[in-house]
C-alpha cells in the first residue's frame, strides 16, 4: 500500500474508490508510523510519519489509538451488519 496509489485512484474522480482510497491511506500511515528505522529516511521520503519518535505525547500516538483503532472498529462493525453475507462470510471480513 502507498499513498501514490491513493492519490492514482483519486485522480480517476471515480466515486466507488472513496472506501478504497480511505483504506489505502489509513494502512500506508498506520505503516509509517510503525516502519520508524533510522533518522533521515523521513526527509529523502517527505513523510513525516517516518520520523523517528522523540516524545511519548507524539501526535502519531493519539491517531493511532482514536484514527485508526476506530477505523477498524467501524470496518468490524460494517462488515457484521452486511445482511447479504452468511456468518463465516463477514468473519473473513476482519477477525477480532
Amino acid at each position: 500500500m502507498s499513498q501514490s496509489v491513493a492519490n492514482g485512484l483519486q485522480m480517476m474522480n471515480r466515486p466507488e474508490f472513496s472506501s478504497t482510497i480511505h483504506f489505502i491511506t489509513m494502512v500506508d500511515k498506520f505503516f509509517d508510523c510503525l516502519n520508524v528505522s533510522n533518522t533521515t529516511d523521513w526527509q529523502n521520503k517527505r513523510k513525516d510519519n517516518l520520523k523517528p519518535y522523540a516524545a511519548v505525547d507524539n501526535a502519531r500516538f493519539v491517531w493511532l489509538k482514536n484514527d485508526f483503532l476506530g477505523f477498524l472498529d467501524k470496518w468490524i462493525k460494517e462488515s457484521q451488519e452486511q445482511p447479504n453475507l452468511t456468518a463465516k462470510e463477514k468473519n473473513c471480513c476482519m477477525s477480532e
